[in-house]
């Protein structure tokens, strides 16, 4: 949308609404309509259930229209997603669908109207507080996970705009635009790839492009549909050409919360930026820009400017000058900006200027003396395109052209002109005041004003896309507040003036303020003491669940704790799980009964001398004593069970509550202070959110300590890779019979600046949960390529390295292009590189899935391991189906298998059923020479471990590949 506005015909669409909500949308067939089954699925601010249960948005809306000049009524067909809804429309299950991109394959599947309901173009939206993008910003979109909706034209149009920019990222398809924009919102995703999601938008746009206009669908098996829809948007357009741009502004324009992205350069500017930006304002031109008493900047454009300096970074130096001396001083190079311009593309060319989106679009007025004057003489202000049209609109009268606004309509009010004109905003601001009080203003529509910010062409580029895009953000809800704002002159006015124009109110002041007096002395006790009561309910209460508020709980604590007596008492911290999907999904009336209900449950759970408080949002605290814990447990317990008895019987949330309860010990004269307690409850409360429908955790320090260094580990990831503090070490692959190294395992270690070396164990797990573990496997892998790569440089007998990679790798397709392309950058031939799979991994996933993968890894050349066989149950089932060339033995499956002789049969005909499927056999974990010994004896060849070799450097391991070693 390009306007910022309301748009000029204000009494059409007031009209408009009216009759909407006078006529809602039909959903039943009236007798002699046609009735039409209309799909729907949630769709943003497109189609949605309102809190009443009625169907809203833009295309309901746009459908009534319809309705009302076609006699069609609706019959809605409610589908669980636009995929569904597509294939009644095409099976004749339904007969319209609307806002539909309309493609060559689709026309062949149903009809589409002539004209569209609207031009929607697709966005790649990010998280609000996800600073990594800006706007196209090509390089930083590499690698990106974006959604999609499967089978949607706006997803086919993102990747053509990704492969005309040269950009490679993960796309991930979703059935639903729901369960797509969750997945963004819990970080699952980097960014969706989506039509225009409107005003309800919680993300930030880094992209937009492809405006594609949208049609209504219809059935094949309705044209006689089609024709009715046809003629009713023909007379809709007829009736109001700006009917889609009202609707547009109603439902998609941005709201207040949205903010616009930046590019990498415009960024870069508004960094670079030491200087503020200089602009000139008309200090005539008010309310939208004057000078108060003390000849500060003031009125709607100051207030635009400070938003736009708040939101953008960038600061601004003010200067009053008319608009003729602004004009100039513009083309002269002595101001970048000025604050308001009016005109169109040729006034802009004349006065080397761009202008930005119009922030406002209003109507002009004419100012006269009287009524019906006869216009002989017409006072225009310097500077101004609406000057120029009236001027040249008016040839018969004579023009007296004059510095500012203000002297127009002194000449008017002195009888030196018979009347001026100005926009409707500053015509009535003007006219507030008492000294214009015999002016009248006359509104009219020939001379509209678009009224836009005007940027010097001399002005870096980067300005005015900057201003623009502002511009184009700013809502409709923020415009009108600041008219509102500042619709009403401050100017001070004479005692004389008011008395004379108050007379009445103020005799029946006077008369009233004596008897008041008397009554407000009276009334002040009773007040003093309610307010005293209402002070305290404010300092201690929480408003919304009446229980104690933490300020409250924190003195009643320190006095329990501070108190004699042998009882135990534990601080709390409580947390409803999934609150937040409780309010998106059942709205916040139903979080906030949610939370109210909580809170009456626990404080029935609550006697003598114990506390408890509502913290925040869904978090609760209590202070109990309790004598044994599994006692203080089954006490927590019963509060989630009544908590969804409550539920259940209201019967509106379908699904289990849970509640996750951190304890922590606090004993009479315990010396942490209650806020570092609760702290420490935290700690184990969230270790309770781990566990699957709601548990109690009581807190020890392992918890803290290990959270802290974790949260450490994970904020240093990025650092580590760029300073190369991950090294591979390797450990040998030894043939038993000759001794001779026949291959090695790539294994990671951590060279931490302040932990010193750190193993696997101590990272790997955990950078797996976060799901983070990928880009550590293609990080060593990368590694162990370049040092191959100096060893072939070098002439030495290379042997296959075996890298290991995590399950995580299993849930995108993308792992076999990643690893060719790393190992083919350094020209490594694929055979000297082996993939090693966990048997855990393998039996994570499906026959099907494992089979395709292995198959891929065995067509581009890469030898395959399968490690750690014999810790699983599914050993024997899966050795017949992989298509492996090494099988790993686990150590403990060895060790145990070397117990005695029926272990040892059991890993001979493993080994032999190994060696005749054509696996090669490795055993690990060989510490002993009696292991060894009986190991070759059964028929195993290869074996790794510390008896033979510990992981070592690549310097201590390139040693022993050379001839002489």
């Amino acid at each position: 949308m390009q306007t910022k506005t309301k748009n000029l015909n204000w009494t059409a669409l007031i009209a408009a609404l009216f009759i909407a909500f006078l006529f809602p949308l039909k959903v039943s067939a009236a007798e002699g309509d046609s009735v039409a089954r209309v799909g729907y699925y949630e769709d943003g601010d497109y189609m949605y259930h309102n809190m009443q249960g009625e169907y809203e948005g833009y295309n309901f809306e746009f459908l009534q229209e319809v309705s009302k000049l076609s006699g069609l009524s609706y019959e809605v067909v409610d589908t669980p997603s636009w995929q569904e809804a597509f294939r009644l429309l095409v099976d004749g299950k339904i007969d319209i669908l609307p806002a539909v991109y309309r493609t060559e394959e689709r026309t062949e599947q149903m009809l589409f109207t002539d004209e569209s309901m609207c031009t929607i173009y697709t966005t790649l939206n990010v998280r609000m507080d996800d600073s990594r993008y800006n706007y196209e910003d090509f390089d930083a979109f590499q690698g990106m996970s974006v959604g999609i909706i499967k089978g949607g034209e706006d997803g086919e149009s993102f990747k053509r705009y990704c492969e005309e920019h040269g950009v490679t990222l993960h796309i991930i398809e979703y059935d639903e635009t729901q369960e797509l924009l969750d997945a963004l919102e819990d970080g699952t995703l980097d960014g969706v790839a989506i039509t225009h999601l409107g005003r309800s938008s919680v993300f930030r746009s880094v992209a937009q492009f492809a405006p594609t206009p949208m049609y209504i669908a219809v059935s094949r098996q309705r044209p006689d549909l089609l024709a009715q829809i046809n003629r009713a948007i023909n007379d809709i357009l007829l009736r109001n050409p700006a009917y889609r741009t009202d609707l547009y502004d109603k439902y998609l324009s941005p709201s207040a919360n949205q903010i616009p992205a930046l590019t990498r350069e415009e960024a870069a500017f508004v960094e670079a930026a030491d200087n503020p930006i200089h602009i000139s304002y008309d200090p005539s031109l008010a309310p939208l820009s004057y000078s108060n008493e003390k000849g500060e900047f003031c009125g709607i454009m100051a207030d635009i400017f400070s938003l736009i300096g708040e939101k953008s970074g960038l600061s601004f130096q003010f200067e009053a000058r008319s608009a003729l001396e602004s004009l100039s001083a513009l083309k002269r190079g002595e101001t970048d900006v000025i604050a308001v311009a009016d005109g169109d593309y040729l006034w802009d060319e004349r006065n080397h200027m761009n202008t930005t989106l119009r922030f406002l679009h209003t109507p002009s007025a004419m100012i006269t003396k009287g009524e019906r004057p006869d216009v002989k003489v017409l006072a225009l202000p310097e500077g101004y395109q609406l000057s120029e049209r009236v001027a040249q609109n008016n040839t018969d009268k004579e023009i007296l052209y004059l510095d500012t606004v203000q002297a127009c309509f002194d000449a008017v009010l002195e009888g030196k002109a018979q009347a001026t004109y100005t926009n409707t905003q500053t015509a009535n601001y003007i006219i507030s005041t008492p000294e214009y009080e015999e002016l009248h203003i006359t509104t009219l529509t020939q001379y509209p004003n678009d009224l836009c910010i005007g940027i010097s062409k001399s002005a870096d580029s980067s300005l005015f896309s900057i201003l623009d895009k502002y511009s184009q953000y700013m809502s409709n809800e923020e415009i009108d507040s600041l008219l509102l704002k500042n619709s009403v002159s401050a100017r001070p006015i004479t005692v004389e003036a008011f008395v004379r124009q108050n007379i009445w109110l103020i005799t029946g002041l006077v008369a009233v303020v004596f008897g008041c007096i008397i009554l407000l002395l009276c009334i002040n006790l009773f007040n003093m003491t309610r307010s005293k009561r209402r002070i305290q309910n404010l300092l201690y209460r929480d408003e919304l669940t009446g229980l104690d508020n933490i300020n409250r709980f924190y003195v009643r604590a320190r006095e329990f704790l501070s108190a004699k007596s042998s009882e135990h008492y534990a601080v709390i911290y409580c947390d409803i799980d999934r609150f937040k999907l409780i309010n998106d999904t059942f709205g916040f009336e139903e979080g906030d009964k949610v939370l109210c209900a909580f809170g009456d449950i626990t404080q029935r759970f609550v006697q003598e001398k114990e506390s408890c408080a509502r913290l925040s949002a869904d978090n609760f605290v209590m202070l109990k004593y309790y004598k044994e814990w599994d006692m203080l447990t089954a006490q927590l317990k019963k509060i989630q069970t009544e908590l969804n008895q409550w539920r259940k019987d209201r019967g509106v949330i379908p699904y289990e509550i849970d509640i996750s309860f951190g304890a922590y010990p606090a004993d009479i004269g315990e010396k942490q202070d209650i806020k570092q307690m609760l702290d420490l409850a935290n700690y184990a409360m969230h270790s309770a959110k781990t566990a699957a429908g709601g548990s109690v955790v009581l807190y020890d320090e392992e918890m803290r300590k290990k959270a802290l260094i974790e949260q450490e580990l994970e904020g240093r990831l990025a650092v580590a890779m760029e300073q190369r503090e991950f090294e591979a070490y390797y450990q040998p692959k030894v043939d038993m019979n000759t001794r001779a190294i026949v291959g090695c395992e790539a294994l990671v270690r951590w060279n931490h600046p302040e932990l010193g070396l750190l193993m696997p164990n101590s990272f790997v797990p955990f950078f797996e949960k976060k799901g983070i573990i990928t880009d550590v496997d293609l990080y060593m892998f990368d590694q162990v390529c370049r040092t191959i790569r100096t060893w072939l440089d070098k002439g030495l007998p290379v042997v296959a390295v075996s890298c290991n990679f995590s399950q995580l790798h299993f849930e995108h397709t993308d792992l076999i292009k990643q690893i060719s392309e790393i190992a083919d950058r350094y020209q490594i031939p694929h055979h000297l590189l082996e993939v090693e799979i966990t048997e855990s991994t393998i039996a994570s996933v499906s026959e099907g899935v494992a089979s395709v993968l292995l198959m891929q890894l065995k067509q581009h050349g890469f030898q395959i391991a399968i490690d750690d066989f014999g810790s699983g149950y599914s050993s024997l089932g899966q050795l017949q189906s992989l298509r492996a060339d090494v099988l790993k033995l686990d150590r403990s499956f060895v060790c145990a298998g070397l117990q005695g002789p029926r272990e040892q049969i059991v890993i001979e005909n493993l080994v032999n059923m190994a060696v005749e499927l054509g696996m090669e056999v490795v055993c690990e974990g060989m510490e002993t020479e009696a292991q060894v010994n009986v190991l070759r004896e059964i028929g195993c060849r290869i074996a790794q471990g510390y008896y033979f070799y510990r992981p070592m450097q690549t310097d201590a391991f390139e040693r022993l590949l050379t001839p002489e070693a």
